[in-house]
């Protein structure tokens, strides 16, 4: 038994880093379909038929939603703080002569949950998705 993210539409954490990604990395390709992102198993589908091709024969999938609350300093914090989930992103944008990147990235961070009316006192509340799995290999 295992869970993975839900689909991008169902997983609003998920949608505000690709929002602050696609803002601070312009003139990126478009991206392929089911790319190999941590949603990418979010189609309860495609991930039953991709446990089916790699030889699991019994596979159930049942989505989820919970909540997830941040104070907005820790939200900062986990996104683009020294071991942020997007700290190599900003160290290559740094790199590439981009030396206000942070901040720019904090502001546009903010600019995007104030926009979706995912903050509230200081506290950003996101719902999300996911699916827990179960698969046997027989």
């Amino acid at each position: 038994m295992a869970s993975v993210w839900g689909a991008l539409p169902e997983f609003q954490a998920g949608q505000m880093m690709m929002q602050l990604m696609k803002q601070l990395m312009t003139n990126q390709p478009p991206m392929p379909p089911n790319p190999m992102t941590p949603w990418r198993f979010g189609d309860p589908e495609v991930l039953q038929q991709d446990l089916k091709d790699a030889g699991f024969s019994v596979v159930t999938c049942t989505p989820f939603s919970h909540p997830m609350t941040f104070a907005w300093a820790d939200l900062v914090t986990f996104l683009l703080g020294p071991h942020g989930q997007l700290r190599l992103m900003l160290t290559k944008l740094k790199s590439d002569g981009r030396s206000d990147v942070d901040e720019e990235a904090e502001e546009m961070l903010r600019s995007i949950v104030q926009d979706r009316g995912w903050i509230h006192d200081d506290e950003v509340h996101l719902q999300n998705t996911a699916l827990m799995f179960t698969a046997v290999k027989t």
